[in-house]
């Protein structure tokens, strides 16, 4: 056997009387890694094979190996070698040990020796583990990274395995969609895709078994939420199935279900501005010949004896100039761009006065219930407030195909800090087939319908006129269970237009009008008419010019009638400037479409300038100027 000389892997050192047993000992291990001792009963070192770096082997024989033995780690020592005196066969023990330059760890295990049933020794086997140990904590480290970033990460990160099948979703993807753990664990993804998504999520499936360890980014696609809702979705998935530590794809996902839903309203706010414009500069032209149509058929009836055939068929030019004209303020309203007719006016009265009305447009095999016992004095459109009990009783009409009762109830809610002077509520109640959910998401959505030929505009006018009135409106429904929409809408205690106000008879007038319009077929119909109930006409086709007429011969015009859209110079910047010169100046704004409709209406608040909406017949422009003048 080799001399205890201390030099390194390899060298062994003895005491005396256990040569034998050292020699055995060292045939046995040779120059392996690991450490190699021999205590005697009392825990003595009278053996080693080799020892720490920058130890002596000679320097621990004959040492208790308690003293060699951390503070920390004696009592477990002591604890370990009673048991192996007391006859265990096996025990292992955990310690470290420093040296220069770093603590080394070591795993050990004594076995004792015995000789006649008598323990003779010890048998001390240790390994240095701390590389091992270090590896072991690392991984742990890096695996609390993991879990840490994975738990708290905003976007959903799950694992698939080749098939498809999830094997690890994070809590962001449980919050996502709402299913549990054991739900999603072992799930087949594909399940939860869009039917309309998967051919296309096929192809995207193709591209990350192709691409290992590149990541596949897919935009816009939908998942299934446990409440049976799809959310859009924004994805990155990588292909780390090679990956012996990671044997699966990779995927985040981010909710995006809210941002698509904003560039779906702005793209539908866009449309409607477009379909604003369009409808707006439509309604301009149509109103101005509808104006000439209805005004000319007037005239002409009044020409024609009463028992003359054609005086019918004038009434019936007149009335589609009228139905023509619904149309058009039915897109204004939609688009925005109508100027509001404001008026006092009780709702409990257009209500009732309704009834004859709803009749009609509801059928004989639908029951009427109307109430409407308190006084609903309020001030706003009254065309508008109309068009919403229209559109509404249509709605309903439609949702009952085969009958059934509409209830119409309105009633006045107490004051509150929110509204001052009260509330009316308005509700609009039908036995009818009702909505899904589905359809109820979509109700206001411009040219939605479920109706075939339907527009889609009718319950998009009627949010935009509750809007208008500054109201509020909430619509209750289930399938097979009818609807029941409910309006509010403010009072105010204004009393109501006098007869003498709202009258429509013609009245003869001296006075000298100045008529601004662009339309050369309706200035020349429009002054033919003033002329004919005895006014003075200075008629000019621009702003501009009406403008260079007022200049001129502002001390004999009693009163301006201008149209609100005319080229270049507006009707509404000429008559400011009009208003410059002369405050008290008094006018009647002829409006079918004002793109500046909230503009149009502060300009006619003082109440002396009057708003008459196209198309109109001569006498309601004569009553206009009348009630103006006689006002001043």
């Amino acid at each position: 056997m080799p001399e205890c000389s201390g030099e390194g892997p390899g060298r062994a050192a003895s005491a005396d009387g256990a040569a034998p047993l050292a020699a055995e000992l060292w045939r046995a291990v040779g120059a392996g890694p690991d450490y190699l001792a021999v205590l005697n009963p009392s825990g003595v070192i009278t053996w080693i094979n080799r020892a720490a770096p920058g130890v002596l082997p000679e320097s621990v024989l004959g040492q208790n190996v308690r003293d060699l033995t951390p503070e920390s780690r004696r009592a477990a020592l002591e604890e370990v070698l009673d048991k192996v005196r007391a006859g265990s066969a096996h025990e292992a023990f955990e310690t470290h040990f420093p040296t220069p330059g770093e603590v080394l760890e070591f795993d050990c295990r004594f076995l004792p020796v015995r000789h006649q049933a008598e323990l003779a020794s010890i048998l001390v086997h240790a390994r240095e583990v701390t590389a091992a140990r270090r590896a072991t904590a690392s991984l742990r480290a890096n695996e609390e990274r993991f879990r840490a970033l994975a738990e708290t990460s905003p976007d959903a990160i799950c694992l698939f395995d080749a098939t498809g099948i999830i094997r690890f979703a994070n809590p962001a993807a449980h919050h996502m969609l709402g299913y549990d753990a054991e739900t999603l664990f072992g799930a087949s993804g594909w399940k939860l895709i869009h039917p309309d998504d998967r051919e296309r999520m096929r192809e995207v499936q193709a591209q990350i078994h192709a691409r290992p360890g590149q990541s596949v980014e897919v935009s816009r696609w939908r998942l299934l939420h446990q409440d049976g809702r799809w959310r859009w979705i924004d994805s990155t998935a990588t292909n780390l199935l090679d990956l012996p530590s990671v044997g699966a794809v990779v995927s985040t996902y981010r909710d995006v279900t809210q941002r698509v839903e904003l560039e779906e309203q702005l793209r539908q706010a866009q449309k409607m501005e477009a379909i604003g414009l369009l409808a707006g500069g439509v309604a301009h032209d149509f109103n101005n010949l509808l104006t000439v149509i209805l005004a000319s058929a007037d005239h002409a009836r009044s020409l024609v004896p009463a028992d003359h055939p054609a005086r019918e068929d004038l009434q019936g030019i007149a009335q589609a100039a009228r139905s023509a004209s619904e149309l058009t303020q039915k897109l204004l309203t939609f688009s925005r761009r109508q100027v509001p007719m404001l008026s006092a006016f009780d709702l409990r009265d257009e209500i009732q006065g309704f009834g004859s009305l709803l009749r009609r447009v509801v059928g004989e095999d639908v029951s009427i219930e109307i109430e409407a016992p308190d006084s609903l004095p309020m001030e706003g459109d009254r065309g508008q407030i109309q068009q919403l009990l229209l559109n509404l009783a249509t709605n309903a009409r439609q949702a009952m195909p085969g009958g059934g009762t509409l209830r119409v109830r309105a009633r006045r809610i107490d004051p509150s800090s929110q509204s001052p002077s009260g509330q009316a509520e308005l509700e609009v109640i039908d036995t009818g087939l009702g909505m899904d959910e589905a359809t109820h998401a979509r109700l206001f959505e411009p040219f939605f319908s479920t109706r075939p030929g339907g527009t889609g505009l009718g319950m998009p006018v009627v949010l935009n006129v509750v809007q208008d009135h500054q109201g509020s409106i909430a619509v209750e429904s289930q399938a097979g269970q009818g609807t029941t929409v409910r309006v509010l809408l403010p009072l105010r205690e204004r009393p109501a237009a006098s007869q003498g106000q709202r009258r429509h008879d013609a009245v003869m007038g001296t006075e000298t009008v100045l008529l601004v319009e662009d339309e050369v077929l309706l200035r020349e119909l429009l002054a033919r008419a003033l002329r004919a109930f005895g006014y003075t006409v200075l008629a000019a086709g621009s702003g501009e010019e009406g403008l260079a007429l007022f200049e001129q011969q502002g001390a004999r015009i009693a009163l301006v009638v201008m149209d609100v859209v005319l080229p270049k110079m507006s009707g509404k910047e000429a008559l400011s400037r009009m208003k410059v010169a002369r405050p008290d100046l008094r006018a009647v704004l002829m409006t079918g479409y004002a793109p500046d409709a909230a503009g149009v209406a502060e300009l006619a608040a003082p109440r002396r300038i009057a708003l008459l909406q196209k198309p109109f017949l001569g006498a309601e422009l004569a009553a206009e100027l009348r009630d103006l003048i006689d006002a001043a």
